[in-house]
């Protein structure tokens, strides 16, 4: 409540696209992105070409991933402009890391199929405006794991916000490796809180039951 006026914050939602959790497409997205199936983590990064999703600290992340030799795969979704040279400087890290496998330029309706496949999204950036790939990932049985960019707090919980450091992100998959019933009562935990919080249904229910308290409070 602000004053004697009350404020209701009524989030957006995933899309239409990621209304439904569906399990039998989650089998067969590995076949489609021509993914293999094995006992190691498998940890997502995207976004577009853009200094605000801190890059760099993406590629440290991967980078001691691979000097320690962590029981992990790295997905990377980069979307960029022709010509852009300092994707092309990116693309070139990260292809010669052999724990990576970049996917450039993946049309939106495809992207939910890496979601499925992953078991942890990661989002370094310094500042969203909502956090959408976090929500996407949520509505794929996805955990998450961001740091504070403002809104991204209130999405993934405080308990899943993580300091902008390479350390700090790579203490957190050692922990998700060693603790695999843990992350899928997790993976469950953020699948639940999408349908609650950022499914069309949910959204039109919360406006709704706002319309209603408004004509409520007018008689």
């Amino acid at each position: 409540k602000h004053g004697s006026k009350s404020i209701t914050v009524i989030p957006n939602s995933g899309g239409e696209i990621y209304e439904l959790y569906d399990p039998n497409l989650a089998g067969k997205a590995y076949e489609r992105l021509g993914i293999q199936k094995s006992d190691k983590l498998l940890v997502l990064f995207a976004g577009r070409m853009s200094p605000e999703k801190r890059w760099n600290l993406i590629c440290e992340i991967i980078e001691k991933s691979e000097e320690e030799h962590l029981n992990v795969e790295f997905l990377v979704a980069l979307s960029y402009s022709k010509g852009d040279e300092n994707a092309e400087e990116l693309l070139e890290r990260l292809k010669k890391l052999p724990c990576v496998t970049v996917f450039e330029n993946v049309p939106f309706e495809s992207m939910e199929l890496l979601y499925y496949v992953a078991d942890i999204h990661i989002m370094t950036s310094s500042i969203e405006s909502f956090g959408r790939t976090l929500i996407e990932a949520m509505s794929r049985r996805t955990a998450v794991l961001s740091t504070d960019a403002g809104p991204t707090k209130e999405i993934v919980g405080e308990q899943n916000i993580v300091d902008p450091l390479a350390d700090s992100f790579i203490k957190r998959i050692k922990w998700f490796d060693k603790n695999r019933n843990a992350l899928e009562s997790i993976k469950d935990e953020m699948l639940q809180k999408y349908k609650e919080n950022y499914t069309l249904k949910s959204l039109s229910n919360k406006h709704l039951a706002l319309y209603e308290e408004m004509i409520k409070n007018k008689r």
